[in-house]
């Protein structure tokens, strides 16, 4: 009996740690605020990107979290940044690999370039992400 309360005590207080630590890691989408942009004339077609700062501020806004062991845990704060908008200072960034000069039928392809191991470490998170493949279309035939 004894044991089965220690086991009951135990229980209950791993079950409360876990609730106020979490488990794992947040994995944040990357891909999902990513917006391709291709304009212009046929063979002189302009392509842009956007990343949609304000809707992933909003989905990850308490969930991504400055490691407290981290050497400037309150730099964020001293920037006026958010932990979500540190992290895609620090750790994220993209391009494309052409941007002009482009024909209806060329594929254009944003590359990310991210320091997984910071994110996981400074932020407890995981970035999930795959370079974004885009076929060009609907560019005008100059007259």
């Amino acid at each position: 009996m004894k044991n089965l309360r220690k086991l009951f005590l135990l229980t209950i207080l791993t079950i409360f740690v876990l609730s106020l630590t979490g488990c794992g890691d947040t994995k944040v989408e990357l891909n999902n605020y990513i917006t391709i942009d291709v304009g212009g004339y046929d063979s002189r077609g302009i392509a842009t990107y956007s990343f949609d700062y304000d809707s992933f501020e909003k989905d990850y806004e308490g969930k991504i979290k400055v490691d407290p062991d981290c050497q400037y845990p309150d730099l964020g704060q001293l920037m006026g940044k958010s932990s979500p908008e540190l992290l895609l200072l620090v750790c994220v960034s993209q391009s494309l690999d052409k941007t002009s000069g482009l024909s209806n039928g060329d594929t254009i392809t944003l590359k990310w370039d991210c320091k997984d191991g910071w994110a996981s470490q400074y932020y407890n998170c995981d970035l999930v992400y795959s370079d974004i493949r885009y076929t060009v279309y609907g560019l005008q035939e100059e007259d």
